[in-house]
């Protein structure tokens, strides 16, 4: 490919063809790109998120997809599993990971 980004540079080298072509613009915006899961959810879980994506939803401005709200748990439950460790704490099981959670959010078990 006539594009390369180093990693972890941030950087992108191009040859003078790429710029010259067009194709230094094509390249420079990757897509985003959806993979389809099966998910096993709980009723409450499906209530839950059908609540998220109607409330999310309503404004005229906007259309959120329930997959991008499951997206982004996935994301926070990440980063909230990465933010545990660094703190020096194991998070081998999710009763660990749900405990810590509670913990931060102070809500009661």
């Amino acid at each position: 490919m006539a594009t390369q980004q180093p990693a972890g540079t941030g950087e992108r080298r191009f040859r003078a063809v790429d710029v010259l072509t067009g194709a230094i613009d094509r390249n420079a915006a990757p897509k985003r790109v959806r993979k389809q899961i099966s998910a096993y959810l709980y009723p409450e879980q499906v209530r839950r998120l059908g609540e998220l994506h109607a409330r999310l939803s309503s404004s005229t401005n906007e259309r959120v997809e329930k997959s991008e709200i499951v997206g982004l748990a996935i994301d926070l439950f990440a980063d909230l599993v990465e933010e545990a460790e660094r703190d020096g704490m194991e998070m081998k099981s999710l009763d660990a990971i749900r405990t810590r959670f509670e913990t931060l959010i102070q809500r009661p078990k």
